[in-house]
């Protein structure tokens, strides 16, 4: 399909129904099955339009594979357990992991993985990437058939690419944030809503994500059945907000979100306020949310940079210090990236 086939499918969908709220734009222009942003293409790297972090140091996936692997002794090393990812990448987060979890006697016999994808692009580099993994792998589209075992979850830039609505204080009253067509091009207008989120100045912005909130549900679920810890892992902020956090990327730059739909990704920074307060409603694990500069020092980065740095040379070394203060630098990536634990040891 061309470049403009979204934006047609688009304004034709407007034309039909009505103006789009930004949660369905969202999905329009990320998920579309025929030219929707994840289905046609690999995002990552310097090719791509960003990085993530199991992109830019092995240590990053080397030390979630260590937390898992305690968080599994931690359940009483069962014998047979999932371990779920959610939007995979191209894999590297979890070869790093399976790597990682091998020195521990039982993991990898005990484990089978469950990646959730909904690219073909993707899945089919998992599969180049994973295809000498020590344990069963096994796709999925959702989260809905994966069998009821103990299960260790792990999502790395997941929730920022799900559906937001926005909502916009106007002339004393909340309106929805809405998507129609003026002189042929997509603009942004507001339209009546029955959402009501408390007083608040003119033109401030409030971002709900009922799809994050929902799936974040159901994998509370997924541990409580037979037990289990979960690992999230984004950009986001850690108290109850106002603000616009909607951005698209093209080409590691920042770029207009209504422009070239279906070209560029979309995200929003996510709520983990609200996730941390439904993992405490859960009343039965414990949520623990920090920095990811918090979280990878707590679990041992700096003691596993050490390590390597032994044996190798002199540039590779300058070259994973470079990675992991990339990872830990409060002005880079060490403050705005969060980390929500949630652990249900039902052993």
């Amino acid at each position: 399909m061309s470049k403009s086939s979204l934006l047609e499918i688009i304004k034709a969908r407007i034309h039909k129904n009505g103006p789009l709220s930004i949660a369905d734009y969202m999905e329009f222009c990320l998920g579309h099955p025929e030219c929707g942003y994840y289905m046609t293409r690999d995002p990552f790297g310097a090719q791509g339009d960003f990085t993530t972090a199991p992109e830019i140091s092995q240590l990053f996936g080397e030390i979630v594979g260590a937390w898992l692997v305690d968080q599994w002794m931690q359940l009483g090393s069962p014998e047979k357990f999932n371990l779920i990812e959610l939007g995979p990448g191209r894999g590297t987060l979890m070869a790093d992991i399976l790597r990682t979890a091998g020195v521990m006697p039982g993991f990898l016999q005990a484990c089978q993985v469950h990646l959730v994808e909904m690219s073909p692009v993707l899945k089919s580099l998992q599969q180049q990437n994973l295809g000498t993994a020590p344990c069963p792998i096994l796709w999925h589209k959702n989260i809905d058939n994966i069998p009821d075992e103990p299960t260790l979850i792990v999502a790395n830039e997941f929730f920022d690419a799900l559906p937001i609505h926005q909502y916009v204080f106007q002339n004393g009253a909340w309106h929805e944030r809405v998507i129609l067509i003026e002189n042929n091009q997509l603009t942004f207008s507001t339209a009546p809503t029955d959402q009501h989120y408390g007083p608040a100045t003119e033109g401030e912005i409030k971002e709900t994500s009922p799809a994050t909130e929902a799936i974040f549900t159901n994998l509370l679920h997924i541990v409580h059945k037979q037990g289990g810890s979960c690992v999230f892992i984004d950009y986001g902020y850690d108290q109850d907000a106002f603000g616009d956090t909607l951005q698209a990327l093209r080409k590691h730059q920042f770029s207009e979100v209504l422009s070239t739909p279906g070209e560029q990704d979309l995200t929003a920074h996510v709520n983990f306020a609200r996730l941390q307060e439904l993992a405490v409603a859960a009343d039965k694990g414990q949520a623990e949310l920090v920095t990811q500069q918090q979280f990878l020092q707590q679990n041992g980065i700096d003691l596993r940079l050490n390590s390597l740095c032994r044996n190798k040379s002199a540039g590779i070394c300058a070259k994973l210090r470079t990675g992991a203060n990339r990872l830990l630098d409060p002005a880079q990536m060490g403050e705005l990236f969060k980390v929500l634990t949630y652990s249900y040891l039902k052993v």
